[in-house]
């Protein structure tokens, strides 16, 4: 058992104690404070965990945005192709800027092929085939 000197009156107490039996000043242990900090360390990462958990914090923008522009290449509908196509393109433009987009590859994709899909709809509503 050693001694340590309390901050408040200046008398010798126990390094077990948890206040100055003089006058009554509490005491952390240096057991206590390692308690404290792994309680702080354990609770903060457990409660940061729900906001950096991958699975409830993607979105997924760029992968609708690519669904979407597949659907609105192959759509036989004139001027609704390109309104799937613009919404697409609107989608995958999020998804790419969007830093916790679960693919940003596949909003690249999606971009490429919603312009390549307006294009067409523009082409094919303007040639009058259908």
């Amino acid at each position: 058992m050693a001694l340590v000197t309390c901050p408040e009156c200046g008398k010798s107490v126990s390094d077990t104690a948890k206040m100055c039996p003089s006058c009554g000043y509490p005491l952390k242990r240096k057991s206590d404070l390692h308690e404290e900090t792994d309680f702080f360390t354990n609770h903060q990462s457990t409660s940061n965990s729900m906001y950096t958990n991958e699975k409830t914090n993607q979105t997924y923008f760029g992968l609708i945005g690519f669904i979407l522009a597949l659907i609105g290449l192959f759509l036989p509908v004139p001027f609704l192709d390109v309104i799937v196509g613009i919404v697409a393109l609107t989608l995958s433009i999020i998804g790419k800027t969007n830093q916790r987009d679960s693919n940003p590859g596949l909003a690249v994709a999606g971009i490429v092929i919603s312009i390549i899909g307006i294009v067409i709809g523009f082409g094919w509503a303007a040639s009058g085939a259908f």
